[in-house]
């Protein structure tokens, strides 16, 4: 995810490849039964270790919003940050 809204912030003549990469992090990268985002995936999506850190939610977040505008269902963008951000308030933050 970092690397997807690096490339897309920094230089549009990337979007091509931005999209792929999102649509192959979005599709692997989030555990559906669990939440959360993989640490570490094989090229083919395996998943190679199920632990998962905070700083990816932020990433995830940033590369699925700016993508908003390309090629891709906004509602299924805007149900995958919702997801997200859902995760990471119950599972993260502490209630305060």
């Amino acid at each position: 995810y970092e690397w997807i809204w690096l490339l897309k912030k920094y230089g549009s003549k990337h979007d091509r490849i931005c999209e792929d990469m999102l649509r192959w992090a979005n599709a692997h990268g989030w555990d559906d039964v669990h939440g959360g985002i993989y640490d570490t995936l094989a090229p083919d999506g395996t998943v190679i270790d199920h632990s998962k850190r905070l700083w990816p939610f932020t990433e995830g977040i940033k590369a699925n919003a700016l993508m908003l505008d390309g090629g891709f269902d906004r509602d299924a963008l805007k149900d995958r940050m919702r997801a997200m951000i859902a995760v990471f308030q119950s599972r993260y933050m502490q209630e305060r």
